[in-house]
């Protein structure tokens, strides 16, 4: 078990911090939180992804790490540090007039007002076109907003469809600012700007963005011997993930380029126009407030990536594979943010459920010995249902025993083991694992008793764009990739690879209409073709091949 808390990079973890001590960061990484939602965890893994980056005091020149890179960072551990934006100007101007009347200091609105006239002068027209033109161009960029409705404007995160409207979170203090008479100035508050705004307290922005990113990069650092040989010995009814990936797929290089081409493809989407637009509203125009937000003491801000468990490389190379597959799709920008922000959602689920199933083995696993039942939407089959009810909440048990291993329990205060625990199951634990399940319509209901594990179209979408490879695959083989990727099935007689269910596997049943509900859901999106009744294929109409 010493090797299950082993953590990646090695040395970047703190056991002293209050933060590092607490039982589920411990299990699973620096961390994730329930108050992050999946677009906020997209969007934190792509700023991590194109800021400018180092580890110690190797700079870092493209969007990974270079395999060079990543075998160094092994024998010389130092944290991944970063630099984000805080870009206060584009939020300002983007998302102040659609914010809440309480949250608009007086500040905010005179800065505001200057950036407008300021904009107004770069403008060729009457006053009155001038005017349209800004509500035109805020209304724009205020269609580009993401998520965080309820915050301050500059703690609202944009839709991160391009890398010139990632930026970092930023939280502003009006505690601090109803005590200090001087704030109704916008150049008293930037030349304060530590004490008027934070950037970093990861209330939203958690870092959980973070540890997807370096589960990334701890997936494509290992050998290719240990690689091979999970391929071969990750196997579910015959088949097995060697037979199952493409060559490239096998190989961390040529995965690392693929990945690396995909992002930089997905980003060179946008049109450069708007980028331009995006860094003269921000910095064109009046460029203090961008150097006082993004620097400290003259230095660039910097921000520095915490660490994810050693031993979760294998979700995170299933992930690269996902990622590497969702971004060689031909679709547009906007439905490719949508199906990354499924991945990460899905990921951090499959990371959590295969490292708590890791600490509770009795013999050595991989993780990936748990199933969820999927039942269909309606709940027709009572039988199913029930079952699929029963595989959840055996994932949430061992989310909740894992927290309790020995290794972990024994060295917390004993004397506030129920406060400690209590603030880890809710905020870190299984009812993060049960949110992020909810949000995404994994799980529901998304309130009351009975909840359950069923596929909306979104999330088929994504499997079907992250599993099948080429045109097409037979049925019973996009269902064995879900089991091998998600651990999602749909006949009862799979469950019996499902530790801790052995009490219940002579109840089992094998029924040919199990998998009916995926099949018409399939045929509703037009993706599955009949070759007989015994004889399906699955197309994946979004391969660039299927629309040569």
């Amino acid at each position: 078990m010493a090797n299950l808390l082993a953590s990646f990079p090695p040395g970047v973890r703190d056991p002293a911090s209050k933060e590092d001590k607490n039982p589920a960061v411990q299990l699973f990484g620096r961390r994730f939180f329930s108050d992050q939602p999946p677009l906020e965890i997209l969007s934190e893994f792509l700023l991590v992804m194109t800021s400018r980056k180092k580890v110690g005091s190797v700079a870092i020149d493209s969007l990974f790490p270079s395999m060079d890179q990543l075998q160094d960072w092994s024998h010389h551990p130092s944290s991944l540090d970063y630099e984000p934006k805080a870009k206060l100007n584009l939020k300002l101007f983007a998302f102040l007039g659609s914010s809440r009347l309480e949250t608009r200091h007086e500040s905010h609105r005179q800065h505001c007002e200057e950036l407008w006239d300021a904009l107004r002068t770069h403008i060729n027209s009457s006053d009155m076109e001038k005017d349209e033109a800004l509500r035109i161009l805020s209304n724009l960029f205020l269609g580009f907003w993401g998520t965080g409705a309820e915050r301050t404007w500059c703690a609202q995160t944009f839709l991160p469809f391009c890398s010139s409207v990632l930026t970092t979170e930023s939280i502003w203090n009006a505690t601090e600012a109803r005590r200090q008479r001087q704030s109704g100035s916008w150049e008293f508050v930037i030349e304060h700007f530590n004490e008027f705004y934070s950037v970093n307290k990861h209330r939203f922005l958690a870092r959980g963005g973070e540890v997807i990113y370096l589960h990334i990069c701890n997936a494509l650092r290992q050998d290719e011997s240990t690689l091979q040989a999970w391929f071969k010995s990750r196997t579910v009814g015959g088949y097995a993930l060697a037979d199952l990936l493409t060559r490239e797929e096998q190989d961390p290089v040529k995965l690392h380029a693929a990945l690396q081409a995909g992002f930089a493809k997905f980003f060179s989407q946008t049109p450069q126009t708007l980028d331009k637009l995006t860094d003269f509203i921000d910095t064109g125009v009046e460029s203090q407030t961008s150097f006082s937000s993004d620097t400290n003491n003259g230095s660039p801000r910097t921000a520095s990536c915490g660490w994810c468990p050693a031993e979760s490389w294998r979700e995170g190379y299933l992930l690269a594979v996902e990622l590497k597959r969702v971004l060689s799709a031909n679709i547009d920008v906007i439905e490719t943010v949508d199906l990354l922000e499924v991945a990460c959602a899905m990921h951090v689920m499959r990371s959590m459920a295969a490292q708590s199933f890791r600490a509770t083995a009795e013999v050595s696993s991989d993780g990936f010995d748990y199933r969820l039942l999927v039942s269909d939407d309606g709940g027709s089959n009572r039988r199913v249902k029930e079952f699929s009810r029963l595989t959840l909440n055996q994932v949430c048990r061992q989310i909740h025993a894992a927290l309790r291993m020995p290794e972990i329990k024994d060295k917390l205060d004993q004397g506030d083991l129920q406060k400690i625990y209590k603030e880890a199951d809710d905020r870190y634990g299984r009812r993060l694992y049960l949110r992020i399940g909810k949000s995404l319509g994994l799980i529901i209901p998304r309130r009351g008793a009975g909840i359950r594990v069923v596929l909306t179209d979104k999330i088929l979408r994504y499997l079907i764009l992250s599993l099948v490879p080429g045109q097409r695959m037979t049925f019973d083989t996009f269902k064995r990739q879900m089991e091998l990727h998600h651990g999602l099935v749909f006949e009862e007689n799979a469950l019996s690879a499902c530790r801790g269910l052995s009490g219940e596997t002579d109840l089992l049943e094998s029924s040919e209409y199990a998998d009916s509900h995926l099949e018409q859901m399939l045929d509703a999106s037009g993706v599955l073709v009949r070759l007989s009744d015994s004889c399906s294929l699955v197309r994946n109409p979004f391969c660039m091949e299927a629309q040569a």
